[in-house]
């Protein structure tokens, strides 16, 4: 046994010898690698317009709103949370607080914060009276889909504590994958042609956690994804006609909220999308709140009769998104149907 103990020690000296050196030479290859310069990650951001102004890579939703973010004139568009508007404070044990999840129509990329239809709602609802204050949170990020929503409802709204969620989705859900490719900023061949719903369970399976970990911490080994050249088939897009959110997806999404909510005591509400150029998802939605007996906000059914003039020309500033004068007509429908619900 006497004989034992230096051997044990004489290995372990080794080891550690072997790990200190591992260690100094991976800090020294790291330390050299800025001579070259400071490598950017993978993948980055390559559409315009919001996504490019405000936007950053998220591995867990592929992009999402850059906390302190400005626009052109150095006005503070997004907060330290990643949110469109103020700074959001601890929840006082008065307030109700509600979760705006929508896309670009609830960002409101095209009017000012207090015009958004979501911060129409809060001062409708306060407006109404109530023994609790109303907070209205807008969540909305530009160009997400049903899949980001609901995956940011179950990963990132717990630091919110909402008491009810908004569900606003619609449009991207039928923008092809080619359109996700080129909006994700990315360059994997083994990702292209991947739905919203497919690229998620890649971007988060075990191995693409470890890269994204030294991707974000290593300029090294971005040297090294960068020194190995582009692939030649980067741009090759199988099936690039697919839809983002196909229609086992949008119910896959809806599922997700729906049973993160009630096992959060949080009331879901779904938003019945309305644009000046789309009619898709509408059937889906009126269905699934009707099954599941959810409360709706059918904008469809709603606005027409408040429209008065044509709405393409008067409501929206493009067929997609809605006009000032637009969210102020979704607000206040919105306030209609859940003032009941608060007792307002």
């Amino acid at each position: 046994m006497a004989k034992d103990k230096p051997r044990k020690t004489r290995l372990g000296a080794k080891l550690a010898l072997g790990l200190g050196s591992v260690l100094f030479l991976c800090a020294a290859l790291e330390g050299a690698s800025y001579l070259f310069g400071e490598f950017p990650g993978p993948h980055q951001m390559v559409e315009g317009g919001e996504i490019e102004r405000f936007g950053q890579h998220d591995q867990l939703l592929f992009w999402s709103l850059r906390p302190y973010a400005e626009d052109e004139n150095a006005v503070p568009w997004i907060n330290g949370v990643g949110l469109r508007g103020p700074e959001v404070p601890a929840k006082p044990a008065d307030e109700f607080r509600i979760l705006s999840l929508g896309e670009s129509s609830t960002f409101g990329d095209q009017v000012d914060y207090e015009q958004c239809y979501s911060a129409v709602l809060e001062t409708e609802l306060n407006l109404a009276g109530g023994e609790q204050q109303v907070r209205v949170l807008n969540a909305g990020v530009p160009a997400y889909s049903s899949i980001q929503g609901a995956q940011y409802l179950r990963h990132r709204s717990a630091q919110f504590d909402p008491d009810m969620v908004l569900y606003y989705f619609g449009f991207n859900d039928f923008l092809k994958v080619a359109k996700l490719h080129d909006r994700a900023g990315n360059d994997r061949k083994d990702e292209a042609g991947l739905t919203d719903r497919e690229l998620f369970e890649v971007r988060n399976s075990a191995a693409m956690s470890v890269v994204w970990f030294l991707t974000s911490h290593s300029n090294f080994f971005r040297f090294l994804l960068q020194s190995s050249g582009p692939d030649p088939d980067a741009k090759f897009l199988p099936n690039p006609t697919r839809l983002r959110v196909p229609e086992e997806d949008r119910r896959y999404a809806l599922d997700l909220a729906r049973e993160y909510c009630a096992e959060n005591q949080i009331q879901l509400v779904l938003l019945v999308p309305i644009y000046a150029g789309f009619g898709d998802h509408i059937a889906l939605l009126r269905e699934y709140a009707s099954k599941h007996a959810l409360p709706i906000v059918d904008l469809p059914k709603l606005l027409p009769p408040r429209f008065k003039k044509a709405r393409k020309e008067y409501f929206f500033a493009d067929h997609i998104h809605p006009n000032p004068d637009g969210h102020r007509l979704i607000g206040e429908a919105i306030k209609d149907v859940l003032a009941p619900l608060l007792g307002r």
